[in-house]
């Protein structure tokens, strides 16, 4: 039998095959409706498709990778965390992740032969990092210090110099960190009159001898009287063309004043056109701080009133021993009187009491084109050269109370080091007392004085603040003593320049400038009535002979 080969094949026939507008994905056609609008995507990392089971995993490793799978089942695809397609518009942009695909490599740090992976960091109150380690032991990071931080200048509960009255209002608040970066250059000063008398310096104390070295108690008068109640400055509010008024100590500290820690204070006189700065009686003017910028200064407890190394008691050691020491290392068998008698001095009041040695100096500075100020200086002593040249001295004294006490600054003995390690010393004295040697320093350069002697002054016994020995004497140019400091004079002018333009915009009235005990802020207080009331003598004659040159 024969195949019949006339009878017709089965049809068969092919799909219809639809052709992809994009060659990426499937096609719209059979796009599901919950994915439409939704570019195609791959396949995310996390995704094995390598994989239909793990035979290896044990129970806790299976019971995890059904517990992802079960996440990843509950969300539609593309909705993870890492993935743009499940951003949803928020009014903060919060729920906006962006994929880091780098990979984080892991740090570790060797502790002798062994290697501990760091823990993760945490934000530790106050914003530093501290890690927290249980593999580490005996103390880990948490006692290291963040260095190049401006330990001196941290926040501290101190009292203010002074108490604000509730009915004082705030004129001006300045910043010290901004008015730290003026600069301003102002021309040479102009000697309008020299009055008082100045003793000798006497050399033996530069290396004193055993005998010779113990500071002894000298009873001499000195004065310190306040800018407005000066009656020399009264006569020159009259005869000049200044218009503000200063005394050096009050000048040099506005000048040093973003490198003060202590709290401060400053009378502001408005007296018609005039404008005087005044020290406060009794305030921290009269006063010698110690360690104030020290990392860790000395700390006054009210409980503890006898601790002779808190603040208040260092600071009347600081002030008996610069007086005593200034009295003592003078000759009084050779004294020059200057053209003046000194203004401040009554003979017949003071009678059989011996008066310091002290020249006041008032110079003229031209702050401005429109802008003078006469400030009155102070010269301790007069300085014999080995050619028989006479230079002018200002006078002060360091004094170490306890190395190994609380509030010490990490000083270094003097006793046993001065001589070996001199410039150890004296640059931890610099870091400790950076403010009151820059404005020492300060002081000589607008008295116009050509050395600053420092004495360094320790105690007889560390326990005991009433006996001291003078080590040595130290000497040096102003002028290079600031610069070993890094302060520059263009920078103290810059800042008085923009306070006193400040202080003559004020109305006429009393005002109280105050440095914030806790931050590194200048306010100025509007006091009302006359608590503070000053009267310029109008009684006191015009001395129109005052020499405008010095002796």
């Amino acid at each position: 039998m024969t195949a019949d080969c006339t009878s017709p094949l089965p049809r068969f026939k092919l799909p219809s095959i639809s052709e992809p507008t994009n060659e990426w994905g499937p096609s719209e056609d059979y796009q599901p409706e919950q994915f439409k609008d939704i570019p195609y995507a791959p396949f995310s990392k996390s995704d094995r498709l390598g994989k239909v089971a793990d035979w290896s995993s044990e129970g806790q490793n299976r019971l995890q990778h059904e517990n992802r799978r079960q996440n990843r089942r509950d969300q539609a695809y593309g909705a993870g965390a890492e993935n743009p397609f499940a951003y949803q518009h928020t009014a903060d942009d919060s729920s906006f992740s962006i994929v880091d695909s780098r990979v984080t490599k892991k740090t570790t740090f060797s502790r002798g032969n062994k290697f501990v992976r760091t823990a993760p960091r945490t934000l530790a109150r106050g914003g530093s990092f501290q890690r927290f380690d249980s593999t580490r032991g005996r103390g880990g990071f948490q006692n290291r210090r963040r260095f190049g931080w401006k330990d001196y200048d941290r926040q501290r509960n101190r009292d203010a110099s002074i108490l604000i009255g509730p009915d004082w209002t705030v004129v001006e608040e300045i910043e010290l960190n901004r008015i730290a970066k003026l600069t301003h250059k102002i021309g040479e000063p102009k000697d309008l009159s020299f009055h008082g008398q100045l003793c000798y310096y006497d050399k033996k104390y530069d290396r004193p001898s055993p005998s010779e070295g113990m500071l002894k108690q000298i009873e001499t008068i000195k004065y310190n009287t306040t800018t407005s109640e000066d009656p020399i400055m009264q006569i020159y509010t009259k005869t000049s063309e200044a218009t503000v008024f200063f005394t050096d100590s009050v000048l040099a500290l506005l000048m040093c004043s973003p490198r003060s820690v202590a709290p401060w204070d400053i009378i502001v006189n408005r007296i018609g056109d005039k404008v005087f700065f005044d020290k406060r009686d009794g305030g921290p003017l009269d006063t010698i701080t110690v360690n104030e910028n020290a990392s860790d200064p000395p700390t006054e407890n009210p409980a503890d009133k006898d601790n002779i190394n808190s603040p208040s008691n260092l600071s009347v050691e600081a002030l008996y021993v610069n007086q005593n020491y200034q009295a003592q290392v003078l000759d009084y068998s050779q004294t020059k009187h200057m053209a003046k008698p000194n203004p401040f001095h009554d003979s017949e009041e003071a009678e059989g009491e011996i008066l310091g040695s002290c020249a006041y100096r008032y110079r003229m500075f031209p702050l401005s084109d429109t802008i003078n100020m006469i400030v009155r200086t102070e010269i301790d002593a007069i300085q014999k050269g080995a050619d028989g040249s006479e230079s002018y001295v200002l006078v002060r004294a360091l004094n170490e109370f306890d190395s190994k006490a609380a509030g010490s600054g990490g000083a270094i003995d003097w006793r046993t080091k001065l001589d070996s390690q001199r410039g150890a010393v004296v640059a931890t004295e610099m870091k400790n007392n950076n403010c009151k040697l820059a404005r020492w320093a300060v002081q000589a350069i607008l008295a116009g004085a050509a050395q600053l002697k420092l004495g360094w002054v320790s105690r007889a016994h560390p326990k005991e603040n009433r006996r001291h020995q003078i080590l040595t004497t130290m000497q040096y140019r102003p002028q290079d003593f600031v610069s070993q400091m890094n302060f520059q004079l263009s920078t103290g002018w810059g800042i008085v320049h923009t306070i006193v333009r400040l202080c003559l915009q004020l109305e006429e009235g009393h005002y109280m400038m105050v440095k914030d005990p806790n931050k590194p802020i200048i306010r100025l207080y509007n006091i009302p009535g006359d608590d503070l009331e000053v009267d310029l003598d109008n009684d006191i004659p015009l001395e129109v002979d005052l020499p405008e040159v010095m002796v």
